[in-house]
């Protein structure tokens, strides 16, 4: 998968969006120790999504967002 962005600390995948389902990622480094979380979700309309997220296989979780508006 190519890269979106990265700094010194964490890098993101850019993943993908196919209709309403989003996939993306990141790993990053706290403290000298790797890790990466993988999210897939589904969009609701252009200001909400909530899914699933993977911490590297070592558990798992739900997260919803909301766009900020201004």
């Amino acid at each position: 998968r190519p890269r979106d962005w990265s700094s010194d600390v964490c890098s993101s995948d850019l993943g993908a969006i196919k209709g309403n389902k989003v996939e993306f990622g990141f790993e990053a480094d706290a403290g000298g120790q790797k890790f990466s979380m993988w999210f897939a979700g589904e969009l609701d309309g252009a200001d909400a999504m909530s899914g699933a997220i993977d911490f590297a296989g070592m558990g798992s979780g739900t997260f919803t967002g909301r766009r900020r508006k201004p």
